[in-house]
């Protein structure tokens, strides 16, 4: 029973309250202005269940969780060139290109100013969190 529930809790992600289709990314992504942290996720990993739930707890400690935009890529990342793609549709540079999965990106003022490739840990949005003072 217990190993059902903890199965049925890793199919969503904890950080999805502002969830985006892979459809609209390049409008939304497009029009943003403020600043947001776009993470890019998939689903049935505990390890990466476990991450963005510490993720999401140091966003709400800081009053951060509205500057979130959630990318589920669950569906995707099994394609083969869906990293390409999704570089191509955020219109990512070479020297910021998505290398794997799970990512963020920091959008300042709508400008990409960070990218983190292969993981994301709640250490490395605390250092964005600090170095452009953002703590609500």
């Amino acid at each position: 029973m217990y190993g059902m529930y903890q199965e049925k809790k890793i199919t969503k992600s904890v950080l999805d309250k502002n969830s985006i289709k892979y459809e609209d990314l390049s409008d939304i992504t497009k029009d943003m202005s403020a600043d947001t942290f776009l993470i890019i996720g998939y689903t049935q990993d505990s390890k990466v269940y476990q991450n963005e739930k510490e993720i999401k707890q140091l966003l709400k400690k800081q009053n951060l969780l509205d500057h979130v935009l959630y990318l589920d890529m669950s569906e995707k990342k099994n394609e083969e060139g869906f990293l390409d793609k999704l570089n191509e549709v955020l219109k990512l540079d070479e020297n910021n290109k998505i290398k794997g999965i799970p990512a963020m990106i920091f959008y300042r003022e709508g400008e990409v100013t960070k990218v983190i490739s292969n993981g994301v840990r709640k250490d490395d949005i605390a250092q964005i969190i600090d170095m452009y003072s953002l703590a609500g």
